[in-house]
């Protein structure tokens, strides 16, 4: 119960960024599908479309791909079909 892995993801954020020399991004997996919960910024100019609260699409980002590697696909299909039908419906 003392372990909170959210708390320490944040923690490491700024290191992370720091290491790689990139924007460093948190996302956990919420209901609509992958959410940031915080990013860390690089000192380059960088434009992004990506703020806190943001859900990200299951199979054009890489954080999407990621859960949807690991995650059981029961877990992410739902989100994936509503995905589809968001891009079916705007065509």
């Amino acid at each position: 119960n003392r372990l909170d892995p959210i708390r320490l993801a944040y923690a490491a954020l700024p290191a992370l960024r720091d290491a790689v020399g990139e924007t460093a991004v948190l996302a956990v997996w919420g209901e609509r599908g992958a959410t940031v919960i915080a990013l860390e910024e690089s000192a380059r100019a960088v434009t992004l479309n990506v703020r806190v609260g943001s859900v990200l699409p299951i199979a054009a980002s890489a954080i999407g791909r990621v859960f949807a590697a690991y995650l059981p696909e029961s877990a992410w299909m739902r989100v994936a079909a509503a995905e589809r039908g968001k891009a079916g419906a705007t065509n």
